[in-house]
C-alpha cells in the first residue's frame, strides 16, 4: 500500500499579534471556520485511489480543488490537533505566547488543552488502523501538526516515508509512505519492489516474482 500525506493549503485567515484568552479562543474558532487563499491547483490523478479528508473546511476545500469529483471521505481522525487558551488573561499577550503554550500543555497532557498527546497519539493510530483497511492506495489531506504525529506513527508502523523538504511541513506538500516490506532495501534511495533502483534490489524483485 502507498499513501500520499498533504496538507492543505494556505488558510484564508491573518492572525492578529496580540490576544487576550478570550480573544485567543474566538480566533482559533475562526481560523477552522476559515477557508483557503486561491491557488493553482497541481493535477492529481486519484482514479482508483481512496480519499480521505478531514472534516475541516480549510482540508476539504484543498482536496475539492486538488481532485474535482472525487468521492471524498471525511473522518476527524485527520483533523488538527485543537489550541485552546492556556490560562485567563485580560491582558493582551503575544500569539506566540498562546501558541507555544497551548502545545507545551498538549505534549504535557494538560486538561485546559482539548486534546494531550496520548489522545493524538489514539487518534493517529485510529486514522492508520482505518487506512489499512483500504486494499488500495490511499490519498489523504490533513494539518501540518498532527501530520508531523501521523508521520512518527507511521514509521513505527513499518513505513517508509519519502519528502522533498525537512522540517516544517509546507502547505500542500505531499510526503509518500510506503510499508517497509514493498521496498527492496538494497540501497539508501528507498527504492519499491515495483521499481527496485539497483541490482540487488532487482535481484529480490525477481525472486519475489515482482517483475519478471
Amino acid at each position: 500500500m502507498k499513501i500520499i500525506l498533504i496538507r492543505h493549503a494556505a488558510p484564508d485567515f491573518v492572525w492578529e499579534k496580540n490576544y487576550t484568552s478570550a480573544g485567543f479562543a474566538e480566533a482559533c474558532a475562526a481560523y477552522d471556520a476559515a477557508g483557503i487563499k486561491d491557488f493553482a491547483p497541481d493535477p492529481f490523478d486519484v482514479t482508483g485511489k481512496a480519499v480521505y479528508v478531514s472534516t475541516l473546511r480549510r482540508a476539504k476545500e484543498t482536496a475539492s480543488l486538488l481532485f474535482p469529483g472525487a468521492d471524498l471521505q471525511e473522518t476527524d481522525l485527520l483533523n488538527e490537533v485543537p489550541l485552546s487558551p492556556s490560562g485567563e488573561s485580560s491582558t493582551p499577550r503575544a500569539l506566540s505566547y498562546w501558541q507555544s503554550k497551548g502545545r507545551l500543555q498538549w505534549f504535557l497532557n494538560d486538561p485546559r488543552q482539548k486534546e494531550g498527546r496520548k489522545e493524538t497519539i489514539r487518534r493517529a493510530e485510529a486514522a492508520i488502523d482505518l487506512i489499512e483497511k483500504e486494499t488500495k492506495d490511499v490519498v489523504l489531506v490533513s494539518h501540518g501538526f498532527f501530520l508531523n504525529i501521523l508521520l512518527k506513527r507511521l514509521r513505527k508502523r513499518g513505513y517508509v516515508l519519502a519528502r522533498g523538504g525537512f522540517g516544517k511541513i509546507d502547505y500542500l506538500e505531499r510526503i509518500r509512505a510506503t510499508r517497509r516490506v514493498d521496498h527492496c532495501g538494497a540501497c539508501n534511495h528507498n527504492c519499491t519492489l515495483k521499481n527496485p533502483g539497483c541490482g540487488v534490489g532487482m535481484d529480490k524483485a525477481r525472486r519475489e516474482g515482482i517483475i519478471p
